[in-house]
C-alpha cells in the first residue's frame, strides 16, 4: 500500500496536465499513487492521462460525468489507500522534494493534521509572477483562518484518517470547499506549513477561481459563517452569473457574523481578481465597507489596496486604479505605487511577447534558493502546450 495518495482532479485540463504529472512522477520520495480523477471532460485531458496511467502503474485514472469539484475530490478519496491524501491541481507544478519534506515534517510533528508550504505564482506561460507567502506555525494558522485560507489547497498534505473524520470536502462550500475543511480539521490537530516553496501555482483565466471569482468570494464568506456560528440554512449560490449582490446575502446572515463575512468576502474577491471585474463605484463600496475608516491603517488593509491596484493595473483599467489610489492610498499604501507599476508593466510586456511565442525569455526575476531548477536569475520559462 502507498503512504501518499495524491489526489488531482481535472476538467478539461490538456493545456497543462502532462507537465503537472510529471511534477509528481519526478518526485523523490516514491512511495506514493496518483489519482487522476476527471471531471467529465470534453478535450484530450482523458486520453493524454491514460497514456500516463499506461505507462506508469504509480498512476490511477478514474472518470466521472460531470458532477463538480467537489464530487470529484470524493470520488478520488474514496479510492485512496495511502496514509496521507496530497492535493494537487491539474495546472501547477510540484517542486521535486515536495512530498519527501512533507512527509518528513509530518512524521516528526504527530499533532500536524495537514501541512503545506510557500508558492512561487506563474503565469500562462510558466514565468514566475511573485511569491505567495502563508503562514508558517500551528498558532500562525490558526489565527490566519478568521481572514482567508492558511494553506494553498493544492500545496497539502494531510492525514487520511483525519480528513475522514473531519467528514471529507463539503459541496455546499464548493469554490472554498478546502476553506470549510480547515475549519474542520483544525478541531482535530494543527495546521502547518513549510518555510520552503513547494508548488508553482499557475495562474491564468482559465482557473476555476479566476473563471468564477465571484463565487468563490461567496464560498469563503459562507464558509466561515457555518464554522463561526451555529447557523446551518445559509443562504445558496447557485452560478457564478445568477449570484445575488453581496449586500442582499449578508442580510440572510446572523448580525453578529455579518461584517466577518463580509470581510471573508471582499478579501477573497481582491485575491483572487475578482475585484477588478466590479464597477467603479461598487469597488470604491466594496473596500469602504471593508472596515471603519479609523482601523484602515493597518497592514492588511494596505495589502487589499495595493492588491486591488495590481489587478486592476492588470486589466488595464488606470482611471479606477487611479480613483482607489486617491481614495485610499494614504501614506501606508502609496510606497507600492510605483512597484506595482512596475511590475505589472513587466507581466503585461512578458505576456505580450509570449502571444506569438513558445519560449518567452525573462530577465532579473527573483529567485528562491529552495527551487532546484531556477539555477539563474535569467531562465527560459515554457509553455507547456504540447
Amino acid at each position: 500500500m502507498p503512504r501518499v495518495s495524491v489526489v488531482l482532479p481535472v476538467r478539461n485540463g490538456q493545456t497543462y496536465i502532462k507537465a503537472a504529472v510529471k511534477s509528481i512522477l519526478n518526485q523523490s520520495f516514491t512511495d506514493f499513487e496518483l489519482i487522476v480523477a476527471d471531471d467529465g471532460s470534453t478535450d484530450q485531458t482523458p486520453q493524454l492521462v491514460s497514456a500516463f496511467a499506461a505507462a506508469d502503474r504509480k498512476v490511477r485514472f478514474v472518470s466521472n460525468p460531470r458532477k463538480g469539484l467537489v464530487a470529484t475530490l470524493e470520488l478520488a478519496r474514496s479510492i485512496a489507500r495511502g496514509e496521507f491524501i496530497a492535493r494537487m491541481d491539474a495546472d501547477d507544478i510540484s517542486l521535486p522534494t515536495r512530498l519527501l519534506a512533507q512527509v518528513e515534517f509530518i512524521n516528526k510533528n504527530p499533532s500536524v493534521v495537514a501541512v503545506g508550504g510557500q508558492i512561487q505564482i506563474i503565469d500562462t506561460f510558466g514565468c514566475y509572477i511573485r511569491a505567495g507567502y502563508y503562514p508558517i506555525s500551528p498558532a500562525e494558522c490558526k489565527a490566519y483562518l478568521d481572514r482567508g485560507s492558511p494553506l494553498c489547497h493544492p500545496s497539502v498534505l494531510m492525514r487520511a484518517s483525519a480528513v475522514e473524520e473531519a467528514g471529507g470536502y463539503r459541496r455546499e462550500f464548493e469554490g472554498a470547499e478546502d476553506y470549510d475543511l480547515w475549519f474542520r480539521l483544525v478541531k482535530l490537530g494543527n495546521l502547518a506549513n513549510l518555510e520552503d516553496v513547494v508548488l508553482k501555482y499557475r495562474h491564468h483565466p482559465e482557473s476555476v477561481t479566476s473563471s468564477q471569482p465571484r463565487k468563490n468570494a461567496v464560498a469563503c464568506a459562507l464558509a466561515l459563517a457555518a464554522n463561526k456560528t451555529s447557523v446551518h440554512d445559509l443562504p445558496e449560490y447557485p452560478t457564478d452569473s445568477e449570484l445575488e449582490p453581496w449586500t442582499l446575502l449578508e442580510k440572510q446572515l446572523p448580525i453578529s457574523i455579518q461584517l466577518p463575512a463580509r470581510q471573508a468576502y471582499i478579501r477573497a474577491l481582491v485575491l483572487n481578481g475578482g475585484i477588478a471585474r466590479e464597477t467603479s463605484d461598487d469597488v470604491i463600496e466594496l473596500l469602504n465597507s471593508y472596515v471603519p475608516s479609523s482601523k484602515r491603517n493597518d497592514s492588511e488593509f494596505a495589502f487589499l489596496i495595493s492588491r486591488t491596484i495590481y489587478h486592476l493595473l492588470a486589466k488595464r483599467r488606470w482611471t479606477i486604479a487611479t480613483r482607489v489610489l486617491a481614495v485610499f492610498g494614504g501614506a501606508s499604501a502609496q510606497p507600492l505605487t510605483q512597484e506595482l507599476f512596475r511590475s505589472t508593466f513587466r507581466r503585461m510586456r512578458n505576456a505580450e511577447r509570449g502571444k506569438n511565442k513558445t519560449v518567452v525569455q525573462t530577465v532579473n526575476q527573483p529567485h528562491s534558493p529552495a527551487l532546484s531548477d531556477n539555477t539563474s536569475s535569467a531562465r527560459k520559462c515554457i509553455h507547456n502546450a504540447s
